[in-house]
């Protein structure tokens, strides 16, 4: 749906001495516009010139000016976004030094609330490409930002089915998750993977920049059927295929589809094996962190392809060093 927002102002109370205000009514518009978006429009019965009011104020911030519209008439309008999901509060001047016989009797402080779609979210990410499916509009965009029905399609033909049927528009899933949490790092954000109103205050700006995901759309696929192996798409092409470790089955590597959300050129890792000893571990390298404790790493041993780690999956020093590059924060990782 539109992203809609809506500024109620109470009507002030007449003054048999001062000039009032006629209207200063509910408005309501596409908040996504970067520029000029109305906020309240105010009447008085006697001429009024835009740059002798105070200026309106929005919290959180958002810049707005006073326009004039007609000799007795001006509105607030925002030279930001409306972010979706976020309260704004504002306050009508309750004084206006325009003239002598110019002023508002009363007002009081409004709320604001712009809301957004996932379905909307899933449409920007797809054209800015940070989605493994396309948009195509089936009607005219009257702007970069604006929602509009169309199509989504696979960009890229060979991802496994078992991905594929994880992705429905308009839902929050681990698709959706990804894709917010690589757009969250690319902009140097906290990369939560939910819809923050930052995230979507920047998508906008993406949006109508046209500023696309600068890296393309990787994959790492696990298959636990033996030999066991990592293949690593690069924009839906198979770019890599390795043998691989995943977890003995005191401590197995859970199937699913995880975004990658830690990475390290090098860390130690630490924890309790299955008889209750203790393991400390320098130097382990080329690791992106999946799900838990659970990592893409190097390891060394004297064979690959079959179940050795306590969860994580482990590949030789220089496959792993050739993979991390290709596994920034966000990246799905398949275990099946």
């Amino acid at each position: 749906m539109a992203l809609l927002a809506s500024l109620a102002v109470a009507a002030p109370v007449a003054s048999a001495t001062t000039s009032t205000v006629v209207t200063a009514t509910q408005v309501q518009y596409p908040a996504t516009l970067l520029a000029s978006v109305p906020l309240v429009r105010i009447t008085f019965n006697s001429p009024v010139t835009a740059s002798e009011i105070p200026k309106l104020t929005l919290s959180p911030a958002v810049p707005t000016q006073w326009q004039q519209v007609g000799p007795n008439t001006v509105q607030a309008v925002t030279h930001g976004y409306l972010v979706p999901d976020l309260h704004y509060v504002t306050n009508v001047p309750t004084s206006l030094n325009c003239a002598s016989t110019c002023s508002v009797a009363t007002s009081r402080a409004t709320v604001l609330t712009a809301t957004g779609s996932l379905g909307w979210m899933d449409q920007l990410l797809a054209q800015l490409g940070y989605l493994p499916v396309s948009f195509t509009p089936s009607v005219a965009q009257t702007s970069p930002v604006a929602q509009v029905p169309g199509t989504f399609t696979w960009r890229f033909a060979k991802l496994p089915v078992n991905l594929r049927v994880l992705w429905h528009v308009g839902t929050y899933n681990v698709i959706l998750k990804g894709a917010l949490m690589h757009f969250q790092d690319v902009h140097h954000f906290l990369t939560t993977g939910l819809p923050s109103a930052q995230t979507w205050q920047m998508l906008l700006r993406d949006a109508t920049l046209k500023t696309h995901n600068p890296t393309p759309w990787n994959y790492v696929w696990v298959t636990e059927a033996r030999p066991e192996m990592l293949t690593l798409f690069i924009n839906g092409q198979v770019a890599y295929r390795t043998l691989v470790n995943t977890g003995i089955s005191q401590a197995p590597t859970a199937d699913g589809t995880y975004p990658v959300y830690l990475r390290f050129t090098s860390t130690t890792m630490s924890g309790t094996n299955p008889d209750g000893s203790k393991y400390h571990d320098t130097g382990i390298p080329w690791v992106s962190y999946f799900n838990g404790g659970d990592a893409l790493h190097g390891f060394i041993r004297y064979s690959y392809g079959y179940p050795q780690s306590l969860g994580c999956v482990e590949m030789m020093y220089t496959h792993a060093g050739l993979v991390w590059p290709h596994t920034p924060i966000g990246t799905l990782v398949t275990i099946y």
